[in-house]
C-alpha cells in the first residue's frame, strides 16, 4: 500500500509515466526509486528550511545583537560556519568513501547539527553578553564540523539512489518549498519586538530548526542505499541497505 502511494506521489512531482513505473517494478533496485525520491525530497526540504531558520546572516546575527554580545561575534559567525564546514571535508571524504553505505554518516551529521542549534536556543534563554557570544561561536564550530560530514556524503547517496535525470527535479522542488517557507519565516521575524519577546522568538526559530534536522536525520536513515561506489550500486546490482 505504501509503495503504491509513493509511486503516485512520485508521478505527481516528476515526469515519470505509468509505463516507466510498471517497468521499474520488475527491478528490485529501480522499485525503490519512488520511495527514495520522496524521502530525499523531505530530507532536503527539511534541512534547507532548517538552514534558513538558523541563518547566521539573519536569525543568529539578530539574536547576538539582542543578547548584547559584542559586534565582533556577529562579524565572524558567517565565515566561521562556511569555512568550518569546508576544512574537514578533505579528510572526511577519504575516510567515508571506505564505507559502502554512507547514509548513516549524513544522518549522524544532521543529528549533530540539530544538537548544536538546539544548544544555541538554550544559550538564548540563559546567557547574555560576551558569554552568549562565546557559547554561540563554539556551537557554530561544532555545527560546521557536523555539516562537513553531511556535505561529503550527500551527493554520494543521491547518486546511488536517484537516476541522473531526476536529480534536478528533486533539487528544484526542495529549493522551491524551502524558499517559500523562508519568505514566510523572514516576514514573521519583522513582527518581533525588541527585548525578551524577540529573544524568545529567535529561540523558537532555532528550536524548530533543530527539530527539522533531527527529523531529516531519521527520514534519511530509511533511504534504501545500494552498497558501493557513487552511482554504481543502483545500476549494477548491489543490495540496498
Amino acid at each position: 500500500m505504501m509503495s503504491t502511494l509513493y509511486e503516485r506521489l512520485y508521478r505527481l512531482v516528476t515526469d515519470t509515466s505509468e509505463e516507466e513505473i510498471a517497468k521499474g517494478r520488475e527491478d528490485p533496485h529501480a522499485k525503490a526509486i519512488p520511495a527514495n525520491f520522496l524521502r530525499l525530497l523531505m530530507v532536503r526540504t527539511g534541512s534547507k528550511v532548517a538552514d534558513r531558520l538558523a541563518s547566521p546572516k539573519t536569525t543568529l546575527a539578530w539574536l547576538l545583537q539582542a543578547l548584547g554580545a559584542p559586534p565582533v561575534f556577529t562579524g565572524i559567525i558567517v565565515p566561521l560556519r562556511e569555512s568550518g564546514s569546508l576544512l574537514p571535508q578533505a579528510f572526511l571524504s577519504n575516510f567515508l568513501k571506505r564505507f559502502p553505505v554512507r547514509k548513516w554518516a549524513w544522518s549522524l551529521g544532521a543529528a549533530f547539527q540539530g544538537v548544536a542549534i538546539a544548544g544555541c536556543a538554550l544559550v538564548a534563554l540563559n546567557l547574555r553578553g560576551v558569554s552568549a557570544g562565546v557559547a554561540i561561536v563554539a556551537l557554530l564550530v561544532a555545527f560546521s564540523l557536523a555539516r562537513g560530514m553531511s556535505s561529503v556524503t550527500a551527493k554520494d547517496v543521491l547518486g546511488k539512489t536517484i537516476p541522473k535525470r531526476k536529480r534536478g527535479q528533486l533539487t528544484g522542488w526542495a529549493a522551491s518549498a524551502s524558499g517559500l517557507v523562508a519568505i514566510v519565516a523572514a516576514c514573521l521575524l519583522f513582527f518581533l519586538d525588541e527585548g525578551t519577546e524577540s529573544i524568545l522568538g529567535y529561540a523558537a526559530y532555532l528550536g524548530v530548526a533543530a527539530f527539522l534536522w533531527w527529523l531529516a536525520a531519521l527520514v534519511h536513515i530509511r533511504v534504501e542505499e545500494p552498497a558501493g561506489e557513487t552511482e554504481s550500486g543502483l545500476w549494477k546490482g548491489s543490495q540496498p541497505s
